[in-house]
């Protein structure tokens, strides 16, 4: 978790996201999250090929 003292500041804002976004437990996350999206595209063209 991270915490942003002041919502209005962009820069702040920006700079909380880019941390977040390297975090590397959220890398992690987005390539399970990709691997099912791509078991679910491949799932769904076999289907179709059926």
């Amino acid at each position: 978790m991270k915490v942003i003292d002041d919502w209005q500041d962009n820069s702040q804002v920006a700079d909380m996201m880019t941390r977040l976004y390297e975090d590397p437990k959220l890398q992690e996350v987005l390539r399970i999250i990709e691997m099912i999206s791509l078991e679910k595209l491949d799932n769904q063209k076999e289907s179709k090929w059926r």
